[in-house]
């Protein structure tokens, strides 16, 4: 059963909750949560779960809100909400509700001779008041599943949602209002100045995903407190199709993957380089899929989602339509100005010099790249998604040649990098020593074993 009982607070909620004035009033706010943090009140494992049910309970009793929220914002049809949104969350928190425990739990490491007879244990603590400092794209989880971490860690949160995704915005600032005391977890309306205020503010922990122009203002602003930063970066994400691709198959994922949200996904495929004997029957592919999804007529399917303003709308309008000659559209260019939808769009003869390229595109339009020599692909980009049947070996005979030395197979690297992580991690506890008390400080388990891979990743690659 979900427990819905209240946070153990009698705290005032103000009529102007998430309305700040000055910097005085963000001030003041973060120091009442760093207050109620310092009470320990957030600490214990039972006291985390408790609220971790009540979010899932919340969000179960106003499903419906949220759906309608986001449809509001971007046009996103319930099945694509969830899918790509609320369904996420309650994957996050069920993971937790079964790991939480697991998590928490302090765990003893080796002790360095140097320290003898001494013994070492590692036991997790949060970072006090972290910052969730989230997008319009996909409002809702990006601002949630953040959360459930920090929660489940044992810290306070003080979100910030995007201003530009109004209606969502408003359903968590209602569902934080309802849910928590203001001393633990609060949820600022956003604005322009509200930014400029919370970069002021010192944080324990900032969590931001966003755009890499923003991202480099957080990072140099947390960087005078030395705040620990997630950032979570856009920016153009290519894919890659060789000759001897499964060109079907790869159209087919492709197509999902561009047309999700009307291609605002940081991670979506932002242009296509592709093999120029199969680039023919790759747009081709590309352009049935579409209409499978989405009907002969995309911009009349309740399905299709659209731009989130009108800014962004005509943004991708002039990309489109500022093409140089030499290129032209292969299928799709309309667009509806009332509903500010943009029919998916492919634009082949693209160069790596034209608008297009230029900056990630965050919208519903596919430039095609073709290539013949593996070098000259390369020269183009260098992390990839790779459509092909024997495509590995070549590529990888690329990137030796990139990089001056020799990669081993993929399974080796993963399974090193993963060994690398986990000692990095026990060489971080002995360095502490006997006399620090092990509070080795951490948003969530999760993240910080995810982010240890991440960073072995690079080291695992074996060079002659």
């Amino acid at each position: 059963m979900n427990d819905t009982s209240s946070t153990p607070s009698t705290t005032p909620i103000p009529n102007n909750y998430g309305v700040a004035t000055s910097m005085a009033d963000v001030q003041n706010q973060i120091n009442e949560m760093e207050a109620f943090f310092e009470t320990g009140a957030t600490l214990p494992v039972d006291f985390r779960l408790r609220q971790l049910r009540r979010l899932q309970a919340y969000l179960l009793a106003h499903e419906q809100e949220a759906l309608d929220a986001l449809h509001a914002d971007l046009g996103k049809s319930a099945f694509e909400s969830y899918a790509t949104e609320l369904g996420l969350v309650y994957d996050e928190i069920r993971l937790y509700l079964r790991k939480l425990r697991q998590w928490a739990r302090p765990r003893r490491v080796p002790t360095p001779l140097a320290h003898f007879p001494s013994s070492s244990t590692v036991c997790p603590y949060p970072f006090g008041v972290a910052a969730v400092l989230s997008p319009w794209n996909y409002p809702l989880q990006l601002t949630l599943i953040p959360l459930v971490d920090a929660i489940g860690a044992g810290n306070c949160v003080a979100l910030k949602p995007s201003k530009t995704s109004p209606h969502t915005s408003q359903f968590l600032r209602d569902m934080c209002r309802e849910l928590f005391d203001p001393r633990y977890v609060y949820c600022w309306h956003g604005s322009n100045d509200m930014n400029d205020w919370l970069l002021q503010v010192e944080f324990d922990k900032i969590m931001f995903t966003g755009s890499p122009r923003v991202g480099r203002e957080i990072m140099t602003a947390a960087a005078q407190n030395l705040t620990s930063v997630t950032l979570e970066l856009g920016g153009k994400s290519p894919v890659f199709i060789a000759a001897d691709a499964d060109i079907r198959r790869a159209a087919q994922r492709i197509a999902w993957g561009k047309c999700l949200n009307s291609g605002q996904t940081c991670v979506g495929p932002d242009y296509a380089l592709v093999h120029e004997d199969v680039a023919d029957e790759f747009v081709e592919e590309l352009q049935r899929w579409i209409h499978e999804y989405y009907g002969e007529d995309v911009l009349a399917s309740p399905d299709y989602p659209h731009m989130i303003n009108q800014k962004h709308f005509d943004m991708v309008c002039q990309l489109i339509d500022d093409r140089p000659q030499g290129t032209r559209i292969a299928f799709g260019g309309r667009r509806n100005p009332t509903t500010l939808q943009i029919e998916p769009t492919v634009v082949t003869g693209v160069r790596i010099d034209d608008p297009l390229m230029s900056q990630e595109i965050f919208g519903p339009a596919l430039p095609v790249i073709t290539w013949r020599d593996l070098d000259e692909a390369l020269d183009i980009v260098r992390g990839t998604v790779v459509y092909s049947k024997n495509f590995g070996r070549d590529f990888m005979a690329g990137m030796k040649t990139l990089v001056g030395g020799e990669i081993t197979g993929y399974t080796e690297m993963l399974v090193e990098a993963r060994q690398i992580a986990t000692k990095r991690m026990v060489d971080a506890a002995e360095a502490l020593g006997a006399d620090a008390v092990v509070g080795l400080r951490y948003a969530s388990a999760s993240v910080m074993q995810g982010a240890a891979e991440v960073i072995a990743y690079g080291t695992a690659v074996k060079f002659k």
